[in-house]
């Protein structure tokens, strides 16, 4: 492993929960996986027989992202850490309430809105400090791992931010959105930039 090798990071969405499956916002809650997760976690787990082999997997505090992953991981061993950068944005009072029914500025496109900066609620995270926690996280995993490829599982919001605001080549489309389990590559280079690979 030489420092002026890149990183590479296969991110992936978590699988759907309940309150993804009703439309409502997770946030920091904990939320049971759906009936449909199964499948999209068989398929992924097929998918990234692929993309391995990994050295090392980091996944949010939040359950769900854990459970994604967890199939893979039982068949191929590697280290795990809870990374608390990677969790989803705070909504505050937003969390739990069906999307729809969330107040956003008219013309904006939700629920993309809530992490451009567009709007956010009053009592979770700013975009500010939520940027400044997964940027964080993705240089600290960038900097362990110079020259290998690493497994990351997290949220929506999380992705999207990466996608849009860290990474030198974003993803320009403002309607584009993380579906549940899919699957980005991310290329941290020596010099600190994020690159975009494939989305």
């Amino acid at each position: 492993m030489f420092h002026d090798e890149p990183t590479t990071m296969i991110i992936v969405r978590h699988a759907e929960t309940i309150l993804n499956s009703e439309g409502r916002f997770c946030g920091h809650r904990e939320s049971d996986l759906s009936d449909r997760a199964q499948h999209q976690i068989t398929t992924l787990t097929e998918t990234l027989e692929g993309e391995g082999p990994f050295v090392a997997a980091y996944v949010s505090p939040l359950t769900r992202s854990h459970k994604t992953i967890a199939p893979y991981l039982r068949k191929h061993p590697i280290p795990l850490t809870i990374e608390l950068g990677l969790r989803e944005k705070n909504h505050g009072s937003w969390e739990g309430r069906l999307l729809r029914d969330v107040p956003h500025p008219e013309g904006t496109v939700f629920p993309q809105a809530a992490f451009d900066g567009s709007t956010e609620s009053e009592d979770g995270d700013s975009v500010a400090f939520f940027r400044k926690r997964v940027e964080s996280a993705l240089l600290r995993i960038g900097e362990r791992h110079h020259g290998e490829r690493v497994l990351v599982s997290t949220h929506a919001g999380v992705i999207w931010t990466i996608a849009h605001a860290f990474v030198e080549n974003p993803i320009l489309d403002p309607l584009w959105w993380p579906s549940n389990t899919c699957l980005l590559e991310v290329v941290y280079q020596a010099d600190g930039t994020l690159h975009l690979l494939r989305s």
